[in-house]
């Protein structure tokens, strides 16, 4: 299924400029709703590298206007600030 989704999605983006993680770690919901518009409800998304980098677990609103996409695998920043995932 993975190559059928390379074949039919490669190359399909949005048109809107990508964001810049290191200057702007958040994004809107609208914004989300932008980058994913393009691509047909059906599509699978995935998150990282690899299809099998990091697996989905959950939304969870944190505050008024502030959402939370939460990983299966504990994702945060030592106090080196390197990005470490733990399985």
């Amino acid at each position: 299924m993975l190559s059928c989704l390379r074949s039919t999605f490669a190359g399909m983006s949005t048109a809107i400029e990508p964001l810049n993680p290191s200057t702007n770690p958040t994004l809107t919901v609208a914004e989300l709703v932008e980058h994913l518009r393009v691509f047909p409800p059906d599509a699978a998304v995935f998150f990282g590298g690899s299809v099998d980098a990091l697996a989905f677990f959950r939304t969870k609103g944190r505050g008024p206007g502030l959402v939370q996409i939460q990983f299966a695998q504990n994702v945060y920043r030592d106090g080196k600030g390197r990005l470490c995932v733990e399985d």
